[in-house]
């Protein structure tokens, strides 16, 4: 239940691992998140109420026109569903401390 104090604002953070922009966009009425790794410049929106659960990757499929899906639930029983983009074709070197000149 809510109780006294309400559910309170489940939000959901998303950051460009390589550069630590934001990835998260807002709808401009609502404030809610619409997309993420989309270019959004926001590190964090709101997804609903209540406490949100850990995210679930699930894999593409048809219905989600072969995209794979970032699932959250809230406690107050809401369900989001958001699309997760492509990975960028730029190839990703890894690197250790010891290789830094």
């Amino acid at each position: 239940s809510s109780g006294a104090c309400g559910y309170g604002t489940a939000s959901l953070y998303a950051v460009n691992y390589l550069t630590g922009a934001g990835e998260v966009t807002t709808g401009s009425s609502s404030g809610t998140v619409t997309s993420i790794g989309t270019g959004g410049t926001l590190q964090s929106g709101e997804i609903g109420t209540g406490v949100p659960s850990a995210p679930v990757i699930l894999p593409p499929t048809i219905s989600s026109g072969g995209k794979a899906t970032l699932t959250i639930t809230t406690q107050s029983g809401q369900v989001i569903q958001l699309p997760i983009p492509a990975q960028s074709s730029t190839p990703v070197m890894p690197t250790s401390w010891f290789q830094l000149p």
